[in-house]
């Protein structure tokens, strides 16, 4: 039982947080992490010890998801030589530390929120931006659907005259503000 509120504080807000070297060996040289906050990406020099370490990994999934890199999702568009061997990805409301440097930075209001990047825009709202648009070619007063920031790119072009190149924007997404 936490003996003062600081203590308690502490308690609570660690929960929040997902901690690296509780789960892996930080020091292994041959495992290499870089953290993004909310996802993680793993890096391991002996591929014969990847699928070792997606076990464990696996067995202690608890406020995360870990996956292969063949196992990303499609609509991360993630599968590139940069991505890490393994993927960390946290459960919307919690964080990946590396460590537990929480206690020495300070501590968070019980209750209170933090703001983070990264989530699944697919799975967390929150994680939607916010598009206004005006101009000479812009039709005033409209509201339109949440959509991906890919299909802004083909009304810029279409605004400016130019060709759009092959890409996976699509301009039927956002022509409906588009004033001839």
């Amino acid at each position: 039982m936490p003996s003062s509120i600081h203590e308690k504080e502490l308690t609570v807000a660690r929960e929040t947080y997902i901690f690296i070297n509780e789960l892996i060996d930080t020091k292994n040289p041959a495992v290499v992490f870089a953290n993004g906050g909310t996802q993680g990406h793993i890096y391991i020099s002996n591929s014969a010890k990847k699928d070792s370490l997606y076990n464990l990994l696996k067995s202690k999934e608890k406020n995360f998801k870990v996956y292969k890199k063949e196992e990303f999702p499609e609509r991360w568009n993630y599968k590139n030589e940069r991505a890490g061997d393994l993927l960390i990805a946290a459960t919307p409301g919690y964080y990946i530390r590396d460590n537990d440097t929480f206690l020495t930075t300070g501590t968070t209001v019980m209750g209170s929120k933090f703001g983070v990047h990264g989530y699944d825009p697919l799975i967390v709202t929150d994680m939607h931006g916010i598009f206004y648009a005006t101009g000479p070619n812009i039709k005033k007063g409209m509201e339109i659907p949440a959509f991906q920031n890919i299909h802004v790119y083909p009304l810029m072009a279409k605004i400016l005259g130019l060709t759009i190149p092959p890409i996976d924007g699509r301009l039927d997404v956002l022509e409906k503000v588009y004033k001839r």
